[in-house]
């Protein structure tokens, strides 16, 4: 709290700081949330292609480079982003629920 008084512009009131900070993560937070979606939607991508390419493997066709390209490269890249994006939702949660509540 001291931290928000030290930074408060003179003459502007807590409680639009408070207001203002608050907007301000909840807009970031449904920036990270649009992220995930598409994050999860190029992972779900990435899956299916894979499956389809291990299936054919699986019926006798040779593994080529797409195919290690998409294991190796492309899926785990894909997941990492999610991730990525899950741990930035969870630091904004924090800094949200660490701000005071409104009464």
């Amino acid at each position: 709290m001291e931290r928000l008084l030290a930074n408060r512009p003179a003459g502007k009131p807590l409680t639009e700081d408070l207001k203002s900070r608050r907007e301000a993560l909840l807009r970031l937070r449904e920036e990270v949330l649009t992220g995930m979606a598409e994050a999860e939607l190029e992972c779900a991508r990435l899956r299916i292609q894979l499956e389809r390419r291990e299936s054919d493997l699986r019926l006798g066709a040779a593994a080529d480079a797409e195919y290690d390209r998409l294991k190796g490269r492309d899926l785990p890249a894909a997941e990492r982003n999610l991730v990525g994006l899950y741990r930035q939702l969870l630091k904004l949660e924090a800094k949200l629920q660490a701000l005071p509540s409104r009464k």
